[in-house]
Parts: C-alpha cells; sequence; structure tokens
C-alpha cells in the first residue's frame, strides 16, 4: 500500500546514555482510508534502512487507530530508578502544592 498524503510527523531528539540521539516520531492520519493499513505502511516506509533499534507504540485500547508511534533506542536511553524520578521530581512538593490550591477556584 502506499503512503498517504493525510499523515503528518512530528519529531522530537533526545540524548541517549553515550552521547548519540534518538528520535520519537508520532504519526498522525487524517484519512478516510484504513488507518491501520496506512499507518503500518507509514511506519514501514519511515523506519525503513534503520538498524532495526526500534519500537512502535499503538494505543493500548485500540480506541485511536489514527497515531502510531515510533521510538528508536529505547535501550540506549539513560535510565533511572522509579525511586530516583520521584525524589528527582519532588512529587511530594508537588502533591503538597496542589493540596494547598484546593478550594481557591475562582467563580466567574
Amino acid at each position: 500500500m502506499k503512503t498517504s498524503s493525510n499523515i503528518r510527523i512530528n519529531e522530537v531528539d533526545y540524548d541517549l546514555a553515550d552521547g548519540r540521539k534518538g528520535k520519537l516520531a508520532v504519526l498522525f492520519y487524517g484519512g478516510d482510508q484504513d488507518p491501520n493499513e496506512v499507518l503500518e505502511a507509514a511506519v514501514d516506509n519511515y523506519t525503513a534502512g534503520s538498524d532495526g533499534k526500534h519500537k512502535v507504540l499503538v494505543d493500548a485500547h485500540r480506541n485511536c487507530p489514527w497515531v502510531r508511534v515510533v521510538v528508536s533506542n529505547i535501550s540506549d536511553m539513560p535510565q533511572v530508578s522509579f525511586r530516583e524520578f520521584l525524589r528527582e521530581m519532588k512529587i511530594r512538593d508537588i502533591i503538597q502544592s496542589k493540596d494547598q490550591t484546593k478550594g481557591r477556584d475562582k467563580h466567574i
């Protein structure tokens, strides 16, 4: 199947642990053909010639067939434990901040 011209791609680069760059691409389809077939062909075309170090993410509930996410080099991303992530993001401060603002809704 030929890739449709109704596909839009948003891309962003991110740092990998070894100093290289990885890429995240979100492919959107807005046409009247079967979105699964069109996006499958688009992902194949987009990843052609790559080293195979990519993953394709699809909506788990399958209720949004118009989007695919392609992520390269997931294994090479810098990784921290979830505990470290929570500490670094100071999640407790965020929760406490939200609790302090409850009940302060402005009525127009």
